[in-house]
Parts: structure tokens; C-alpha cells; sequence
């Protein structure tokens, strides 16, 4: 059997190594969802830079962002035996500092 396929990408603070995820869009051939992720307590790193191309202010997050235990456990139970895939590197640190904020790992 076939493993379903997904394609991700983030959005984040910056690229320096204090960064972390601030947005989420997954796609498929036939779905198609997009997340801000509210920042934790000790996400603080905010490039202005990374927010001119990306258009989202830390100010938005914090208003309108879903708190990453959520996104995480959905995440955990949409994709369960599913692969992720991404045009960066990048992405997999990203996604690996969202699943380690809340303190729970990523399904296989």
C-alpha cells in the first residue's frame, strides 16, 4: 500500500538559530489548510526582515494564532503513517521545535 503524501511549509521568526515556527500550510491533492501558530513563553527571537516578506507581525500571532499543543496533536492525528514532505531543510527544524515546545514527538 501507497503512503499518502503531503507537502509542507512554514512560515517562521526569522532564520537565525533562536527561530521558531509561526505559520503552517499543508497540501495534498485534495486538501488544503493553513495555521498561525500563537508563539510560546520563550519563543522571543522576531526578525523584522523575515516579517516584510512574510507579512505576519508577532502582534497577529499572539491575537490569532492556535497554540501549538493543538496544532501538534493534529498534526499527530491527521498525518499518522503519512509522509511530509518539503522543498527546505528548514522546515523539518521548524516542525522540530513545534513538537518540542510542548513536549510530545511527531507520529510515524
Amino acid at each position: 500500500m501507497e503512503c499518502p503524501c503531503w507537502f509542507v511549509d512554514f512560515e517562521a521568526s526569522g532564520i537565525a538559530p533562536d527561530s521558531y515556527p509561526i505559520e503552517i500550510a499543508v497540501v495534498a491533492a485534495d486538501f488544503e489548510c493553513q495555521v498561525l501558530i500563537r508563539p510560546v513563553d520563550y519563543w522571543a527571537h522576531w526578525s523584522f526582515d523575515a516579517q516584510d516578506m512574510h507579512g505576519i507581525s508577532r502582534e497577529n500571532l499572539l491575537a490569532n494564532g492556535l497554540e501549538p499543543s493543538f496544532i501538534a496533536t493534529e498534526l499527530n492525528a491527521r498525518f499518522d503513517g503519512a509522509r511530509l514532505c518539503s522543498d527546505s531543510p528548514q522546515d523539518g527544524f521548524w516542525l522540530d521545535t513545534l513538537y518540542e515546545a510542548v513536549g510530545i514527538g511527531p507520529s510515524q
